[in-house]
């Protein structure tokens, strides 16, 4: 791209990519000849201002969000039913203690017993809980891979500290290695007789 290109111009170009859901490619192309040309488009010339996806959420039009991987922001309808619930909540704090409806209602869906279910906030706490219930000893080995979430790597080492588990991490393999027979071949060489646990994302 030539570094005469007007910065209003720049800013119409990356408005009409971002526009257009099947040109993500050509945005991020638009955006770096930008860089590479010295123009430096502000935020709110890459922000998407019209559309369905910018009418559903709340975010500041002059930001660009591209955290996509933890808590980020939600549409507008998220929240406020975000919010109604906990309204709800806030009235009569026994609806949180009393999940046997929605068991009910899901584990069909499960092809599950609503007793063989259990409901948690989210998968942290899900994980916390069960390892948090489970009974180790001194040199109970529990098998992982080298690729898990904090949300089981934190609770595996409170169970490390807390009992002196063993932790035995699989290194999963990403190159075309990769096959299910492999996979399934790591964690079997894994496995010894002191092998209480097989935990994994």
């Amino acid at each position: 791209m030539n570094a005469n290109v007007s910065e209003s111009r720049l800013k119409d170009r990356a408005l009409e990519a971002a526009e257009t859901v099947g040109d993500r490619r050509g945005l991020l192309r638009l955006i770096g000849a930008a860089v590479a040309a010295g123009l430096g488009p502000s935020a709110d010339a890459l922000a998407a201002t019209r559309g369905p996806y910018k009418r559903a959420f709340s975010l500041d039009s002059k930001a660009l969000y591209m955290n996509v991987g933890t808590t980020g922001a939600m549409p507008k309808a998220v929240v406020k039913s975000m919010a109604a619930d906990l309204a709800l909540g806030a009235r009569d704090p026994r609806l949180r203690f009393e999940p046997q409806d929605t068991r009910n209602i899901i584990a069909p869906g499960f092809g599950a017993d609503p007793y063989e279910l259990a409901l948690s906030l989210n998968t942290t706490d899900g994980m916390s809980r069960i390892l948090g219930g489970l009974t180790f000893r001194p040199g109970d080995e529990v098998i992982t891979t080298n690729m898990e979430h904090p949300g089981l790597g934190s609770p595996l080492q409170v169970a490390e500290d807390r009992h002196g588990i063993v932790i035995r991490r699989v290194a999963l393999p990403t190159n075309d290695a990769y096959s299910d027979d492999e996979v399934l071949a790591r964690f079997a060489s894994a496995r010894t007789g002191r092998t209480v646990a097989v935990v994994f994302s």
